[in-house]
């Protein structure tokens, strides 16, 4: 990997995955707020078609047309790695976990994608200890950051865990296979396009097994926003960052979403920030920009 130098397109492709962060923050919070209300699969379909709409309403207003060429029809079915299989995995195993710890499962994904990178395509690395030093740096402090809730009294399931980490797995390939063609993509359109294959899918599996139970009003508009945030804005963001920077660099931004979590808990929920946890924050946010400026 060639040392990073900041230029103006690095700088605005690390401000588009920071901003996709921050709504995927955002969303572990609703989403763990929402789950008190709804089943896993009724909030997922609530999300992703509100979410949906939004897309095509944002797509109606910037006049662009989504294409129905094989070739993006194709492009398309990744819509089937995320959102759905990633976020029904995820929905589900957050039933089971806290959102600090669902928090730092999301944070693997950087990890994912940069093993995924290595396998497949074989990427360099001129200073491979330094690399993984860092990487490992990392997420030692998105740990430290969940610390406490992990070593809670109330512990977490297993099966939340693996239902976690497999979508995951999903998103860090939908990453990986996306930033292979998102160069010569509107990320809106292509975002819409996967959306709209993923709604139908849903609607086609779930529809008939969910049990639709009335949510009072407030609970209907949390669910609403937060599935906006984190399958239109949080991707749309991310799309337009692997624009400009690697799936790499995009997803070591990932690191991020624990410390964005913790803070967001005590800033709206009133819960409290330990001194580890403000160690591990620090400790995550130097290793990642280390890292952002090192290597690309």
């Amino acid at each position: 990997m060639k040392i990073l130098r900041l230029t103006a397109n690095n700088s605005i492709g690390i401000a588009f995955a920071l901003l996709a962060v921050l709504c995927w923050s955002t969303a572990i919070i609703l989403s763990k707020q929402s789950l008190e209300q709804f089943d896993s699969n009724q909030l997922f379909i609530t999300q992703l078609l509100s979410a949906t709409a939004f897309s095509w309403l944002f797509l109606v207003l910037k006049k662009q047309k989504i294409s129905l060429q094989l070739d993006m029809l194709k492009i398309y079915l990744l819509g089937f790695l995320e959102p759905f299989l990633a976020y029904t995995f995820s929905l589900y195993g957050m039933t089971l976990i806290s959102a600090s710890t669902t928090s730092i499962l999301f944070s693997t994904e950087a990890l994912m994608i940069v093993l995924l990178s290595f396998l497949l395509l074989k990427h360099h690395i001129d200073n491979k200890k330094l690399f993984f030093a860092l990487l490992v740096t990392s997420f030692a402090g998105v740990v430290l950051v969940a610390l406490p809730d992990i070593t809670s009294s109330e512990k977490d399931n297993l099966w939340g865990y693996l239902w976690v980490l497999s979508g995951v797995f999903c998103a860090a390939l939908y990453v990986f296979l996306s930033s292979q063609i998102i160069a010569d993509q509107q990320p809106v359109a292509l975002l819409t396009g996967q959306l709209s294959f993923c709604s139908i899918l849903s609607l086609a599996i779930f529809l008939p097994f969910i049990t639709w139970e009335s949510q009072p009003f407030n609970e209907n508009i949390v669910a609403i926003i937060s599935g906006i945030l984190q399958y239109f804005l949080a991707f749309a963001f991310y799309l337009h960052a692997l624009k400009y920077i690697s799936a790499n660099l995009a997803g070591m931004m990932l690191y991020f979403i624990p410390v964005a979590v913790m803070i967001m808990s005590f800033c709206f929920l009133s819960e409290t920030i330990h001194l580890v946890q403000i160690v591990g924050g620090v400790l995550t946010v130097l290793s990642v920009a280390y890292l952002a400026y090192k290597f690309e």
